[in-house]
């Protein structure tokens, strides 16, 4: 499949590789920091939670892997580091449970990340685990919307 872990220079014209999902996508082209906090369901198509936190200059310590729904991260405001890395370095913390749709895990080995900005994205393909939210240089308030549509 390549890779995992795909930066999108715009949110507004996402690729869903065959998805039928023509409401996320149309609600996507209109996002930006006015779109209102919470959950945004499109039934099927899957949902967008659109949320504002603070970045945290930190070392990772917990990845997350999902199962039943991709994650495409888009920021609305700021900037934002992922950081991502290979399941066979990392040790179960947490198995899988269906409410919170994904399963935990440590690691004390390097992972990568990719950093973007407002208007970009990055999609998340299962199963890479992840772990968000965190500094490129100083601490920020975002908004970003988390995409989250259905494995094929």
């Amino acid at each position: 499949m390549g890779n995992k872990v795909i930066k999108l220079n715009s949110y507004k014209n996402i690729d869903f590789n065959g998805f039928n999902c023509p409401n996320v996508l149309k609600f996507m082209q209109t996002a930006d920091e006015n779109t209102p906090l919470g959950v945004h369901d499109f039934g099927k198509e899957g949902f967008v939670n659109v949320i504002e936190t603070t970045t945290k200059n930190v070392k990772p310590e917990i990845y997350e892997v999902h199962k039943e729904y991709y994650d495409i991260h888009c920021l609305l405001s700021g900037e934002e580091k992922i950081y991502y890395g290979d399941l066979s370095n990392m040790a179960l913390f947490k198995e899988y449970n269906t409410p919170d749709e994904a399963s935990l895990h440590k690691t004390n080995k390097e992972t990568n990340f990719v950093t973007y900005k407002k208007g970009e994205g990055v999609a998340i393909l299962n199963p890479v685990a992840h772990t968000c939210v965190f500094a490129i240089n100083d601490e920020m308030k975002i908004k970003k919307a988390i995409i989250k549509v259905k494995v094929k």
